[in-house]
């Protein structure tokens, strides 16, 4: 049947072509007459082959009848084998899906650990060659670690040498200071010895060779001494200067306090004095020499008291100067007191026996009890102890 639409398709396509042919250029009588012959044979011979084709078609339809036959006799046969084929075909499935799933398992554990094994491997061939590194690391190490041994040690021997040379140095500054110090020194002392021997013969020499030390070091202690030696020659602006500039150097110096405070209290600058003597006591409160002079200022303004006081203060702290004794007796002798003036007077002279002021006050003393008594006898034994006081206040 296929075969006849062929031939169908081919008669169409030749009259077609024969149409076309037909207008596009008129052909001549010979030729149409030509072409009808072969017209009429073509349909001939057409008509020939579909006759050919319908008994082929019978036969192929006789063919069909019998497979069709057969095909219905063996379905059954197929259906059960497909049925087979397909129970077969689910058990090879799941026997294949097990072995798939196992050989998977197996991959997914072998396929690490060998990959495992294949990167050790390399690893292991690494590391042998990092150990190779190491080893020569090391060894240039080590040799590097000799040399920066013997380097440092070198080195260290240079800083000691270096600090040996620094440390020499500095005993030899040092050495010149101490040299040029000690000569200064030494120069001083030469000077402030002389100076202090001169005190008393040559006052102005004195001052002179204080004023040499002043040149060299300003020292208060120079300049206390100075001031000393103005005071006594009548210098009371000098003294009072030099006393300033030593405690400007110093201002804890309770010795220039004590001197500065009996120069006030001379010029009768009593509150100066006060204030110079308790500027000294807050300084050292433990200073003898404070609390006397301070008795002194005290017999001068009327605080016979407050004087006492402090000269019995004083004597506690320092019982071995005659001073504070002779001080004592004054405030007694103030206060009226002869006998315990006397007393007092007497303990000084007994400390040291060579003291004009004692004798002379103490003669004062035996002068006033020999006023007040009314015994003959004690007024005659006053009157010449009085008299020997005199005379010895005048071979002194």
């Amino acid at each position: 049947m296929k075969t006849a639409r062929i031939h169908i398709a081919t008669i169409m396509l030749i009259f077609c072509v024969s149409t076309f042919a037909q207008t596009v250029k008129k052909p001549s009588a010979s030729s149409v007459e030509t072409i009808a012959e072969k017209v009429q044979a073509l349909e001939t011979n057409t008509e020939k082959q579909f006759l050919l084709l319908q008994e082929e078609n019978k036969v192929l339809k006789d063919q069909l009848q019998k497979m069709e036959s057969e095909i219905a006799l063996y379905r059954d046969d197929v259906r059960d084998k497909v049925a087979e084929m397909n129970s077969n075909m689910s058990n090879w499935m799941t026997i294949l899906s097990i072995i798939i799933g196992a050989l998977t398992a197996i991959l997914g554990i072998a396929a690490p650990l060998l990959l495992n094994w294949t990167q050790n491997k390399a690893y292991k061939k690494k590391l042998l060659v990092l150990e190779g590194k190491v080893s020569a690391v090391r060894k240039d190490a080590e040799s590097a670690n000799v040399d920066s041994n013997s380097a440092k040690e070198s080195l260290e021997e240079v800083r000691d040498l270096k600090e040996t040379v620094t440390v020499l140095k500095q005993k030899i500054e040092k050495s010149e200071e101490n040299a040029k110090r000690a000569a200064r020194k030494a120069h001083i002392s030469k000077l402030f010895a002389e100076a202090i021997i001169e005190h008393e013969k040559d006052p102005n020499k004195a001052i002179e060779l204080y004023t040499k030390i002043i040149a060299i070091a300003k020292l208060p202690e120079v300049y206390n001494n100075r001031a000393l030696i103005k005071q006594n020659i009548g210098d009371v602006n000098g003294a009072l200067e030099d006393f300033n500039e030593a405690l400007v150097l110093n201002p804890k110096d309770i010795t220039v306090y004590n001197n500065r405070g009996v120069l006030k209290k001379e010029q009768k600058d009593y509150i100066g004095s006060m204030s110079d003597y308790n500027r000294a006591q807050e300084i050292d409160p433990n200073k003898a020499t404070t609390y006397n002079n301070r008795a002194d200022l005290y017999i001068t303004l009327g605080k016979l008291n407050e004087a006492l006081d402090d000269i019995n203060r004083c004597i506690t702290l320092d019982a071995s100067n005659p001073v504070f004794f002779i001080t004592k007796g004054e405030i007694y002798k103030a206060m009226g007191k002869y006998s315990e003036a006397i007393s007092e007077f007497s303990n000084a002279l007994s400390i040291k026996s060579d003291i004009k002021e004692a004798y002379k006050y103490r003669a004062e003393c035996y002068r006033e009890l020999a006023k007040n008594t009314e015994d003959e006898e004690k007024e005659k034994e006053y009157h010449t102890l009085a008299e020997a006081d005199k005379k010895r206040f005048e071979d002194l």
